[in-house]
């Protein structure tokens, strides 16, 4: 099955090494862990991953394991 989609704007959290950061549109700040185009700092994306059970330097949030990373349209 197709993994859940979250929606929300992406930022860079220079916490650490450095962690990608998901604002999601549910006020739940999601750390990215994955492949993520770093062109897309800063927009509105959408996220497909699904929830995983770790926790990395930036402990901003739970940890969304990465699918896939596109551009949504800005509201």
């Amino acid at each position: 099955p197709m993994p859940p989609r979250y929606t929300g704007r992406l930022r860079r959290a220079d916490l650490g090494p450095g962690a990608w950061l998901l604002d999601a549109e549910d006020g739940t700040t999601w750390v990215l862990d994955g492949p993520v185009p770093e062109g897309l700092a800063g927009r509105r994306v959408e996220v497909r991953g699904r929830p995983a059970e770790r926790w990395g330097f930036a402990m901003a949030g739970p940890t969304l394991a990465v699918e896939s990373v596109r551009a949504a349209p800005e509201r």
